[in-house]
Order: structure tokens, then sequence, then C-alpha cells
């Protein structure tokens, strides 16, 4: 697998940003390795990306992507152990698990 398809055939949406990211930079990402990103977690969304949200935590409140997240069981990660994956096992864990949710949603 070329390393710019590691992502392929995986759907994200990201919600919040990170210290040394914006959501657009995250997307760009994302989009150079593969994936697709969309705005709205729906349940064809394989991961919510999760950035810190420093208002969200003193509200208290969770944000509308993230109640879509745990409506549709979508797995939540943060950016970097997004990078992580990327760097270290090419995408494989995040293509298997992935997949087995697609199929258990059939």
């Amino acid at each position: 697998m070329r390393r710019k398809d590691i992502l392929k055939g995986l759907s994200f949406c990201i919600t919040g940003k990170t210290f040394e990211k914006t959501q657009a930079e995250m997307a760009e990402v994302i989009k150079l390795y593969g994936g697709r990103v969309t705005n709205t977690v729906s349940s064809n969304t394989d991961y919510l990306i999760w950035g810190i949200q420093i208002a969200k935590n003193i509200k208290g409140k969770r944000s509308r992507n993230e109640e879509l997240a745990l409506m549709y069981e979508v797995p939540v990660m943060k950016f970097e152990e997004l990078l992580e994956e990327i760097k270290d096992n090419k995408g494989k864990r995040l293509r298997e698990a992935a997949k087995m949710r697609r199929n258990s949603k059939i």
C-alpha cells in the first residue's frame, strides 16, 4: 500500500482543535493520506477526531458531533493518536476496526 493511501476508504469527522493545528490543518493531513473528512458525524463515519476543547470542558457540554458519535457508536480518538497509527501501523488497525464495525451493523 502506498503511503498516501493509508487512510483510503475511511471517513473522519473533526471536532475541536489542538494547540498546534486547526480543524482545517487536521483535515488536510487526513486527506493527504487518502481519508475523507465530513462536517457531521453520521452512521457512515468511521472515526471522530477529537481536539482539545477548553470551552466545552468549562461548560461541561458535549459538542453536537460528540453526541452523534455516541448515538452512532463512532469511535473517538485524539488527533495525536491518529498520527501515531499512521506512523506505526500504516493505518492497518484503523481499517480493520472500521471494517468490523461496518460488518456488525449489517
